[in-house]
C-alpha cells in the first residue's frame, strides 16, 4: 500500500495535496476524539502544494516525500504551540526545531499538528 502511494505521488497520478486534504478530513471526522490539540490545515496544504509543485519541476525528492506525520505534543516544532499535555505551557510556542522534526522536513514529510499526550509524558 505504501509502495503503491508513493509511486502514484511520484508519477503524478495522486497529489500530496489530495492526500493531506483526506487525512484533513479524518481528522475533523474524529475531532470529538480530541487526538490532535493542534492541527495546521493551511500548513499542511501549502507544504503539500510546494511538494507537489517541487515533483512536478523534476526536483530530488526526499525519501519520506508526502509522509504525513502527528507530532507527540512534548516534541518542538518552531513557531508552534507546545503544551506537553500541560495548562502550565499554555501560550508557550517552540523556539526551535527538535532534531527529529528538521529531519522529517528535510525528507519532504508533511507535519499536520501536535497529538495529544499524558502532561508531561508522565
Amino acid at each position: 500500500m505504501i509502495s503503491e502511494k508513493r509511486q502514484a505521488f511520484l508519477d503524478g497520478t495522486y497529489t500530496v495535496v489530495n492526500h493531506v486534504r483526506m487525512y484533513l478530513n479524518k481528522i475533523e471526522e474524529k475531532k470529538h476524539l480530541n487526538a490532535f490539540v493542534h492541527v495546521y490545515s493551511d500548513e499542511a496544504i501549502e507544504r503539500a502544494t510546494q511538494l507537489d509543485k517541487k515533483r512536478a519541476e523534476g526536483k530530488t525528492l526526499g525519501s519520506l516525500f508526502g509522509v504525513v506525520v502527528g507530532l507527540k505534543d512534548n516534541i518542538n516544532y518552531k513557531d508552534h504551540p507546545l503544551t506537553c499535555g500541560s495548562r502550565i505551557l499554555s501560550g508557550y510556542n517552540a523556539t526551535y526545531n527538535a532534531h527529529v522534526v528538521q529531519r522529517l522536513l528535510e525528507e519532504d514529510a508533511i507535519i499536520l499538528g501536535h497529538l495529544n499526550m499524558d502532561e508531561f509524558a508522565m
